[in-house]
């Protein structure tokens, strides 16, 4: 353009020249520097052009970079706007999830708040997995599923392991193109088509205790904001069950013997009475066994009290096998007495049972020394409410009973 512009302006000054020099209005002198003149000017004009064009250019190519930015950033905060209303409800949610949390001290309430929790801030998760650590191995407390899932890592996947060992959190936006794992090896994605992840640690510092995965089929369900959401949850989490677990352990101290590892008197007798009201609320029976170990202090004094602790852990273990059931509860009465429960059984069933307890301890002797000890126990048994009516009348009557086992000559059952 400017070439054009310079040229046709040499072209018109050059004709008037050269009619002003053939009608010897101008000399032939005057005629060159003219020439001369005119040739700067148009270099002059030609630079100028140049300048002017360049800039316009350079301009429009600014103007249009600067334009492809402003759209971006529009697309980028109309997403941002569009996802504000989710953003401001985790963040609320994060809130609520503190104040949730935090009063709970049931380790088994914590996991199943976790759960609902994670479900409200992310409902379109397909799956949602709580694992916990025990030792090295973690294993599935929870999980919530949009459709019928079978879960086959109880144990955790490898996406779960390489948190724990990292203690770091965990974005995938497709696991088939994720060059840090093989999805080949991804259980979630072989079995339930599983393609994006948000993994996060339930850590305190270093100690991980635990881990929660959600799952999506989608590509890209999850975010960096929806990961540190997450990991928020997690971290709050963790202090909340280990804190839980802590109570779980104090607990445990106040109601479990420290020798025997079974219930302390306090605790039997509180959930004693809760079956007694039970019991009558449903009209079943509940049966009862007292005993207590024949020659336990000739035991004591001629093989000392590190025999007889074996002795009375040894019939500790045994009455957890045979009536260590969930409902039933076993409990060191006293020195060498054991007193426990069996709900929902009739006076046969307790009648066998006391039997097979009496049969299992006669035949576990203790082998000290190269010496063979052995041991029996003494038991008397009753049905509630049939042979008693309340909790004292039961102990009483186990007691006298237990007594008339020993008189008749000790390692029997006596049953009203």
């Amino acid at each position: 353009m400017y070439n054009i512009v310079s040229h046709t302006f040499l072209v018109f000054i050059f004709i008037i020249a050269v009619v002003f020099l053939s009608l010897k209005k101008i000399s032939f002198l005057f005629f060159i520097f003219l020439i001369f003149l005119l040739t700067l000017s148009a270099l002059f004009i030609r630079r100028i052009w140049i300048s002017i064009f360049s800039n316009l250019q350079s301009f429009s190519e600014e103007s249009g970079e600067e334009i492809n930015i402003l759209k971006e950033n529009i697309n980028k905060n109309t997403e941002i706007l569009q996802s504000l209303p989710g953003r401001e409800r985790q963040m609320q949610a994060l809130v609520e999830v503190s104040k949730r949390l935090i009063e709970l001290t049931e380790t088994d309430d914590v996991y199943d708040r976790l759960i609902d929790i994670v479900r409200e801030l992310f409902p379109s998760a397909d799956d949602i997995l709580l694992f916990v650590r025990n030792k090295h191995l973690l294993k599935l407390v929870r999980s919530d599923k949009s459709k019928i899932n079978v879960i086959k890592e109880k144990n955790g996947d490898f996406l779960d392991k390489w948190v724990v060992r990292h203690s770091a959190s965990l974005l995938i936006d497709d696991i088939t193109e994720d060059f840090r794992f093989d999805s080949g090896k991804v259980v979630a994605y072989k079995d339930r088509n599983m393609r994006a992840f948000v993994v996060s640690p339930l850590s305190i510092g270093d100690r991980v205790i635990g881990v929660l995965r959600i799952e999506n089929k989608k590509v890209k369900a999850f975010d960096m904001a929806d990961n540190r959401v997450l990991r928020s949850i997690c971290d709050l989490g963790a202090i909340v069950m280990d804190k839980a677990h802590y109570f779980d352990k104090t607990r445990e101290l106040a109601i479990r013997d420290s020798l025997t590892n079974i219930s302390l008197r306090d605790y039997f007798f509180e959930r004693l009475r809760e079956e007694m009201s039970r019991s009558r609320l449903k009209k079943t029976q509940l049966g009862l066994l007292m005993m207590d170990v024949d020659n336990f202090k000739q035991i004591n004094d001629s093989y000392g009290h590190v025999v007889g602790d074996v002795v009375l852990k040894r019939i500790a273990n045994i009455l957890l096998e045979v009536v260590g059931e969930t409902a039933n509860v076993v409990c060191r009465y006293g020195g060498e007495e054991f007193i426990l429960f069996v709900v929902n059984c009739n006076k046969e069933d307790l009648s066998n049972i006391a039997e097979i307890i009496r049969r299992r301890v006669e035949e576990s002797p203790i082998h000290f020394r190269r010496k063979t000890i052995n041991f029996s126990v003494s038991i008397g048994g009753l049905m509630f409410p049939k042979d008693a009516l309340d909790e004292k009348e039961c102990v009483r009557k186990l007691d006298e009973l237990m007594y008339k086992a020993k008189k008749e000559g000790k390692n029997r059952v006596c049953l009203p």
